[in-house]
């Protein structure tokens, strides 16, 4: 059989963990927050809900990277 669509029976999520990833989506959404990017959401989600892979530490090495790619890329594009 030459299905279009992908098996998914490998997830094992339950019907709560949805609900509580939804929660927190919802919570960090807002309404301060709705022009938020849905890249920078899945960002925010899977560091909230994968707090054991990252610390403070990581965020501001992580941080300080991002900064100096921008500063080169702005530098960059100033000699054009």
């Amino acid at each position: 059989m030459n299905d279009k669509y992908r098996n998914c029976d490998f997830v094992l999520e339950s019907e709560a963990e949805v609900g509580r990833l939804w929660s927190i989506a919802k919570n960090l959404l807002g309404t301060q927050r709705m022009y938020m990017t849905p890249i920078m959401l899945e960002a925010l989600l899977f560091l909230r809900m994968n707090k054991s892979y990252w610390d403070l530490s990581l965020v501001s090495t992580a941080m300080a990277q991002s900064e100096q790619i921008i500063a080169y890329r702005i530098t960059r594009s100033k000699m054009r």
